[in-house]
């Protein structure tokens, strides 16, 4: 089960909080590429890499929706006239 956490930094750490943030999506996503292999002698393994590659996937996911929006956050203190072209977050909700 995932939860959404709120912690204060100072604004002058957020670049620095997104580019950490970015850098552990792209330690992911290199893993995730590593256990990307076709088996076909071992299927149930090929499957189980696949099912894991999937949720590393999905943490990037997470990762980089929060990047963006702690992005846009710091975006909107020092260009508030900016807020208006930025994307807004979309709901990962299905109905």
């Amino acid at each position: 089960m995932k939860v959404k956490i709120t912690r204060t930094i100072d604004i002058e750490d957020v670049p620095e909080q997104v580019n950490q943030i970015v850098s552990e999506c792209r330690r992911i996503l290199h893993e995730a590429s590593n256990m990307l292999r076709t088996k076909m002698y071992d299927v149930p393994g090929m499957i189980d890499g696949f099912n894991k590659t999937s949720e590393l996937l999905n943490m990037v996911e997470i990762k980089l929706q929060d990047a963006s929006n702690i992005s846009i956050g710091w975006n909107q203190v020092f260009n508030p006239h900016e807020e208006e072209t930025l994307p807004q977050e979309e709901s990962n909700e299905e109905i």
